[in-house]
């Protein structure tokens, strides 16, 4: 994929003569609107290219080895930022697909899309209306703020082309998007708007500098030549305005009144065309009054108030861009010849890969030689220096601080935990919450309100009063338009997500933030939740004639596929052991989860796990083995074959330094507390004492943890469960919150709402913090953008607001609910919250 950085370079490589316009775009035959700016390496040569969405196409083309297309074609492909239909050859392809479409299970196919056209929740609830009863699309769902569609459907029963097809049909321009090109299309809208809006603004003052004049010269008297004069000239001035400053909200309503669903650009654009065509009416007929300075005025203001709100969604968008940006384009391979510098997007698993000091790793990797310190920041969001030997595991993404090493790639670029973290972060910004379902509705049915009661108005004036009738009903489709009001969810979500995600928070589910703000006790696993995690294999104890080495090789074999912290501890104290032979190999190896593993090891089953779990499966127990450790801070588990147990493992694990103060203060606030644990009663006990925990529940396997909860739940609490994410999979899907505990390695594999990749639980109440706070922040948006609404209209009606500043009034109001909302992406919380529900009281600094 060229990036932005890559294109600019090449702006100043490659010579006039390559990049010559004059043919057009190489991949579409348009017209090249800034010659040089986009350039793709297609055949050997530099190709020019119009625009970010045939530069996407076509660099994935030649990522697909599939360059002879443009040798074999017998026409110029389609230009997808104008034409959404593109080639279906493109996309039928699988190496071309595979750079946008992500396959999931049952097959099913997902892709995110970039939507152009799209101005207020009724463009949202057309287009998820309209794609859902397309034959085989199972789920759309459109995030205003993001200006994005995730698109789920059967890939046995429709296809993507279908797909974009349908989206030109409604009137809107699809693509299939990815966050690698979010700088291009960011700067693209920008240049846009700014145009837009410095054209509103030069020729808005003229406007505004001659209605000064108009209105002073009526009280002394000015010539009637020279009125007439300056208001054909205002009329002049301000037709560029609203023929192409406005031209969004013209289109914005006609596809809305075509569709039959309301939206906000109906009212705005009806007083647009309402006062420039009665304005204009005025000038050539030489009597009545004009509103040209208020329709530069209007069209200013709310152009400006959507570019303030772009800024603010951005700025929320930023940490997931950031994520993407921090992956390096280029790595140097290892091959045969030597080092290759090679796309960091072709690298593969198992790949061998150099790294030079001060170089970003290019993908999730292990160390197969050398020692380095590396900087984890882009994922931890702080900056802290980790030393990395032989073995250990690095993250793409993090920086190579000293020494040169030499890495294998274990999952590619588009797999990496920074590639999944932005993908799931864009899912939970793609999709909308229940609130902001509400809120859509609700703006869409009072702009039918206005619209009707602009009507009555109309015709109450042409009765009674035709000289009020044209400011008056101006003045109520523009001081009423719920433009806050449709801004007052979406940017407060887009901006929290965000923030937490530059934290290391990652949010999975769109209702989460929601449902935080209700919780009222909350579940703790043990193991890597309250504890570290890092487990140590304290002593090995033999039960019958096999000796510690050989035991300790059959316990390695039967966990080797396990991420569990013990099966981590096993491999490193065989690793720490000299004389070790390899483990043995395992036949139909077995998990149960919560439990323990078997298997056959030369023919024979043999089991690891709790000591439960051996009881269950063999019918022994350490009760009649002979136990002798008992140590309550040792968390045991036994090897048995199908008639006897052989030994009994011992493993340490330190309680987290943040655990007591994090839970004591949880506990200040009225919350309620448990920990649920499948290891011995002892530990748990000793754990639960520390953290002044008087709920807690020892030796469970999931389904009983399953069953505690769920009791809790009946008991009418709102239950948060926080968990290691794959063992503890049970509880948190069951849980109204589930939150994971996570470092990113089966990041795709867990299960919950959210996941703290730091594994900290002081994020825990980070997390709960800024829940409360989006809350606190929607509601007072929603308060203020209904009832400045509902305060105005009264006004407007009663014909106590002049058009211009109704203007001024409605601009803000939503301007104000866009500056609230950014609060959320610099406030900073204090440490002291409270989990009583609805009537929970937060603090702030």
């Amino acid at each position: 994929m060229v990036t932005k950085a890559e294109s600019i370079g090449q702006d100043h490589v490659h010579s006039a003569a390559e990049l010559k316009a004059s043919e057009g775009c190489y991949h579409c035959g348009l017209n090249i609107p800034h010659a040089g700016r986009y350039v793709v390496n297609i055949l050997g040569r530099p190709r020019p290219v119009c625009c970010p969405g045939c530069q996407a196409v076509a660099q994935a083309i030649v990522d697909g080895g599939l360059e002879r297309f443009y040798d074999k074609r017998t026409a110029k492909s389609l230009n997808p930022e104008t034409q959404t239909q593109l080639d279906s050859t493109i996309f039928e392809t699988p190496e071309i697909q595979s750079k946008f479409i992500r396959s999931l299970n049952n097959d099913r196919n997902e892709v995110t899309l970039r939507i152009t056209g799209i101005n207020c929740g009724a463009c949202m609830w057309l287009i998820e209306s309209r794609i859902a009863q397309l034959p085989g699309v199972e789920s759309v769902t459109v995030n205003y703020s993001t200006r994005r569609a995730l698109v789920t459907w059967n890939r046995n029963e429709t296809e993507l082309k279908n797909i974009l097809a349908a989206f030109a049909h409604i009137g809107f321009t699809a693509h299939p998007f990815a966050l690698g090109q979010q700088a291009e299309f960011v700067q693209k809208e920008r240049d846009r708007q700014i145009r837009a809006i410095g054209l509103s603004a030069v020729l808005g003052m003229q406007i505004m500098m001659i209605a000064v004049a108009l209105y002073f010269g009526k009280s002394s008297g000015i010539s009637p030549s020279y009125e007439y004069f300056f208001k054909w000239i205002s009329m002049l001035l301000a037709l560029p305005i609203v023929v192409y400053c406005a031209q969004s909200f013209f289109l914005g309503a006609w596809r809305s009144i075509v569709h039959r669903q309301p939206s906000i650009d109906i009212p705005v654009a009806i007083a647009i065309l309402l006062a420039f065509t009665a304005s204009a009416w005025a000038t050539a007929s030489g009597s009545g009054d004009t509103y040209f300075e208020a329709v530069a005025m209007f069209v200013f203001l709310l152009l400006s108030v959507r570019y303030f709100e772009f800024i603010a969604r951005e700025r929320g968008l930023d940490a997931v861009s950031h994520l993407y940006n921090s992956l390096p384009a280029l790595a140097q391979r290892i091959d045969a010849d030597g080092l290759t510098k090679v796309s960091a997007t072709q690298l593969e698993t198992d790949d061998q890969v150099w790294v030079g000091a001060g170089e970003i790793i290019p993908a999730d990797a292990v160390v197969i030689s050398g020692r380095c310190v590396v900087d984890e920041s882009v994922i931890s969001g702080e900056s802290q220096a980790i030393e990395k030997s032989i073995g250990s595991e690095l993250l793409g993404g993090s920086v190579n601080l000293d020494d040169a090493i030499t890495i294998r790639v274990v999952r590619p670029y588009d797999h990496s935990v920074i590639s999944t973290i932005a993908h799931l972060a864009e899912r939970a910004q793609s999709a909308k919450p229940r609130f902001v379902k509400l809120v859509d509705r609700i703006a869409n049915w009072f702009v039918v309100g206005l619209v009707l009661i602009a009507s009555a108005v109309a015709v109450f004036c042409w009765f009674y009063e035709p000289s009020r009738l044209l400011s008056t009903v101006i003045a109520v489709l523009v001081i009423a338009c719920p433009c806050a009001l449709s801004l007052a969810t979406p940017a407060a979500i887009t901006a929290s997500v965000g923030t937490l995600t530059r934290k290391g928070i990652v949010l999975l589910e769109p209702d989460a933030m929601e449902k935080l703000t209700t919780v009222t006790h909350i579940v703790f696993d043990k193991t890597g939740t309250l504890t570290r995690g890092d487990m140590k294999l304290e002593r090995i104890q033999t039960l019958k004639q096999i000796e510690e080495r050989e035991a300790l090789n059959m316990a390695c074999a039967l966990e080797a596929s396990s991420s569990h912290p013990i099966a981590r501890a096993l491999a490193a104290a065989q690793a720490a052991d000299a004389q070790s032979v390899k483990s043995p190999p395992v036949e139909k190896l077995n998990h149960t989860s919560g439990g323990g593993v078997s298997g056959l090891i030369a023919g024979r089953r043999y089991f690891f796990g709790s000591p439960r779990f051996i009881h269950e499966e063999t019918g022994n127990s350490l009760a009649s083995a002979g136990t002798v450790d008992m140590r309550r801070n040792r968390t045991c588990s036994v090897l048995a074959n199908d008639t006897e147990m052989l030994a009994s493992f011992y493993f340490s694990d330190e309680l987290r330094p943040e655990a007591k103060a994090v839970v004591k203060r949880l506990l200040a606030t009225g919350a309620t507390a448990s920990i649920l644990s499948g290891d011995r009663g002892e530990v748990v006990e000793q754990v639960a004492k520390d953290l002044n925990v008087t709920d807690y529940h020892a030796q469970l396997a999931p389904r009983e943890k399953l069953k505690i909860l769920r009791s809790r739940q009946a008991e009418g609490e709102v239950v948060l469960a926080l968990g290691d994410g794959l063992n503890d999979a049970p509880i948190l899907a069951a849980a109204a919150i589930g939150v994971a505990m996570g470092s990113g390695a089966d990041l795709t594999q867990i299960t919950g709402d959210a996941v703290l990749m730091n594994n900290r639980l002081t994020d825990l109440e980070l997390l709960l913090t800024q829940a409360n706070k989006t809350r606190r922040i929607i509601r007072q948006n929603f308060a203020w953008a209904l009832s400045y609404n509902l305060l105005a209209l009264p006004l407007g009606i009663l014909g106590l607001v002049p058009p211009w500043l109704a203007v001024i009034g409605m601009s803000l109001s939503s301007l104000l609910v866009v500056i609230n909302a950014l609060r959320l992406s610099s406030g900073r919380a204090e440490k002291s919250f409270d989990l009583n529900g609805p009537s929970a009281s937060w603090a702030y600094v």
